[in-house]
């Protein structure tokens, strides 16, 4: 196998919940020595307030004018706190590990490539985007993606591969796009008992209620937009007009125009209240594009379809309703072609079962390494 499966085991040894910015930091020290021998320009971008780790890019030192910038991208945080129990394990050609499927298989394949490409002369126009916040995606970090973005011409994602038989290979290629907002309401409340003039009663819960209505109203089932409010905080008792409380909710949109009319429509709610004396804050601390099919993409997908014909694979595409940073090149560069879902195998994503199946690193490495043969033609 051409995985170094002692560095993915030391990767899952390490906690690297998106805060926990010591731990990521740790893992991304352990990358960079995997990647000490290759021809990188290695660039750190710190965030501003060290709530998140630097974002790491390794530019190729060696570029050639006449073939297409090549990005390859994953992300080395997780969902699970430093709170949280992740059992390591190895059983039944499985490996087990909080992180494991999403997303540190992935890594320890871009790693093997990259290491590849370096030892046989190939590391020209291959950059690398080592991603520390994908599972919060801070927005603070998108003037530099973008700049990373718009020099590359396609990127290549990291993603768990969806399980199918052997000869099958999924690829994604559209994505949904996701806005996550948060409306808080401050009121003057009071006792319910006590007020009874219904121009006095003033409750943040109310008025977040008919909030909370609009917002619903605004899915389209028709063209796949959907809403869902997942948290509704506030209130101190049931007989106490609440003076503050909160929701926040997620939208998923299959077009760049949902998006639009979405962002737009949630801009709008502060300005649509059923008690005027309240304030009403609007917070969109995560938004990306869906990740639509272009012509470029299109293109690449191709180019994977010619590939599995070679190593007598099956090529099909794959539609998926969550996001990834393949959303967030999308959102930076509409050009670009963008194909996801090349990692690993496994299942339990996101919780502590999380684990990655064995066999399937090293065709996830072969497939890649075909494809960027293919597209560089080296």
């Amino acid at each position: 196998m051409n995985i170094n499966l002692d560095f993915l085991q030391n990767l899952l040894k390490i906690n690297t919940y998106t805060l926990n910015s010591a731990g990521i930091n740790e893992a991304c020290l352990l990358i960079q020595q995997e990647l000490k021998d290759t021809a990188f320009i290695h660039n750190i971008y710190p965030s501003r307030d060290n709530t998140f780790a630097p974002l790491h890019y390794y530019a190729a030192a060696q570029n050639d004018s006449t073939k297409p910038q090549i990005l390859i991208t994953g992300h080395i945080d997780t969902v699970f706190s430093q709170q949280i129990n992740c059992d390591f394990d190895e059983k039944d050609n499985k490996l087990y590990g909080c992180g494991s499927m999403d997303m540190k298989g992935g890594i320890a394949v871009i790693i093997a490539i990259l290491k590849n490409l370096s030892a046989t002369g190939h590391l020209v126009n291959v950059n690398f985007m080592l991603v520390t916040d994908e599972e919060q995606m801070n927005v603070e970090r998108y003037p530099v993606m973008k700049d990373i973005c718009m020099r590359n011409d396609y990127a290549l994602v990291y993603e768990a591969r969806t399980t199918s038989p052997d000869n099958i290979v999924k690829i994604v290629i559209e994505r949904k796009g996701f806005l996550g907002g948060k409306l808080s309401v401050t009121a003057a409340g009071g006792h319910s008992g006590v007020i009874t003039d219904k121009s006095q009663r003033h409750s943040a819960i109310h008025e977040l209620v008919f909030q909370a209505s609009n917002i619903l109203k605004l899915a389209d089932f028709n063209k796949g937009t959907t809403i869902n409010i997942g948290k509704f905080n506030g209130g101190t008792a049931v007989n106490a007009l609440a003076q503050a409380a909160s929701i926040e909710f997620d939208a998923r949109m299959k077009t760049k125009a949902e998006f639009n009319r979405l962002k737009a429509a949630f801009g709008e709610l502060t300005n649509n209240r059923q008690d005027t004396s309240v304030d009403i804050l609007f917070e969109l601390p995560i938004y990306i594009y869906p990740l639509a099919l272009n012509s470029s993409t299109a293109a690449l997908y191709q180019d994977a379809v010619l590939v599995g014909k070679e190593l007598n694979l099956v090529i099909e595409q794959e539609f998926r309703g969550g996001g990834s940073d393949a959303n967030r090149i999308r959102y930076f560069n509409d050009k670009i072609g963008i194909i996801d879902g090349l990692g690993p195998t496994g299942d339990g994503e996101h919780t502590t079962r999380e684990y990655l199946n064995l066999n399937s690193l090293q065709s996830s490495y072969d497939f890649s390494l075909a494809l960027l043969t293919r597209i560089l033609k080296f």
